[in-house]
C-alpha cells in the first residue's frame, strides 16, 4: 500500500529529526554544561547530535515501528 509506505517514512522522517533536536537539547544540558567543549564547534555539535539520534532510532524508534507492523521504502533512513 503506497498510502501506508508514505506514511511510515513520514513518521519515520518526523521521529529522527525529533530525536536529533532532543540530541541537542541532551548536549547543551549535559555535555557541555560539564565543560566538555564550547557549543561554538558547531560540527562537533551536529556530529553528536547525529550520531546520538541514529543510536537512538535503531534502539527505540525502529523495534517500536517494526512492532506495529510499520514498514518503510527501501532506502528510507
Amino acid at each position: 500500500d503506497p498510502i501506508a509506505v508514505e506514511r511510515a517514512t513520514m513518521q519515520a522522517n518526523f521521529l529522527e529529526t525529533l530525536l536529533h533536536e532532543v540530541a541537542h537539547s541532551f548536549d547543551r544540558a549535559h555535555r557541555v554544561h560539564r565543560g566538555r567543549w564550547h557549543l561554538d564547534d558547531s560540527v562537533k555539535d551536529e556530529r553528536f547530535a547525529e550520531r546520538k539520534a541514529a543510536e537512538w532510532f535503531e534502539t527505540a524508534v525502529h523495534p517500536h515501528l517494526n512492532r506495529r507492523g510499520v514498514r518503510r521504502a527501501e532506502g528510507d533512513i
